[in-house]
């Protein structure tokens, strides 16, 4: 042994040293564990926080969406009752159409002989609507339900047992050309219908009624 050196503890040291490294040892690799469950600890915080803001987020857009869709129903109910309102109206324009002979062919005919007759025959339409007049009066004393004609139309029921066409064929038999309306019958004077074709229409009429 040299001078001034330490003495050597002996083997009882050295199992102490052993001892501590062990110690050491363990203490690093519970520290390990330890720090592992912190980690996974946090994890599974930070995907619990996770969960929650993305239930929140679609809790939000689930509203908005829903916003959206109820604003969605409401501009299609508003426009299904403007298309609403729109087929009504195209429905009554369509009828002014036919009763102002907008779907007939070749209407420009037609529309000559309306000048013609705005030229030359206005002053005798008061003759056509007391002919007319006339018509829907033996009409009714025949017991047939009319309309009281506001121009050169007369309507009127068909008698009982007998619908409009059949009543419409029967008057042609006898000479008196009729058209239907449904279930009613029209009969209209004209520039061609004088005093007395109107009182042998009435004739006819009655034959028709009571054959």
């Amino acid at each position: 042994m040299r001078a001034g050196s330490a003495p050597y503890p002996g083997p009882a040291a050295d199992q102490t040293v052993s001892e501590l490294q062990r110690r050491v040892e363990k203490l690093v690799k519970i520290n390990a564990a330890l720090m592992q469950r912190v980690e996974r600890s946090m994890d599974q915080q930070a995907n619990a926080f996770s969960l929650f803001q993305t239930a929140i987020s679609l809790e939000a857009q689930v509203r908005v969406r829903t916003e959206e869709l109820k604003s969605a129903l409401n501009r299609l109910e508003r426009a299904n009752d403007d298309l609403t309102g729109a087929r009504d109206a195209a429905e009554r324009a369509n009828r002014f159409k036919y009763l102002f002979g907008g779907a007939m062919r070749q209407s420009g005919i037609l529309a000559a002989a309306g000048l013609y007759g705005l030229e030359h025959n206005v002053d005798r339409l008061r003759d056509d609507n007391a002919n007319a007049a006339r018509l829907a009066s033996g009409l009714a004393d025949l017991g047939l339900s009319i309309t009281p004609p506001e121009s050169n139309m007369v309507f009127c029921d068909p008698p009982q047992g007998m619908d409009s066409a059949a009543f419409s064929a029967v008057l042609t038999k006898h000479g008196v050309r009729a058209s239907t309306v449904g279930a009613r019958v029209r009969m209209v004077t004209h520039l061609g219908v004088s005093r007395d074709d109107v009182d042998a229409a009435i004739t006819a009429v009655k034959k028709a009624v009571r054959r």
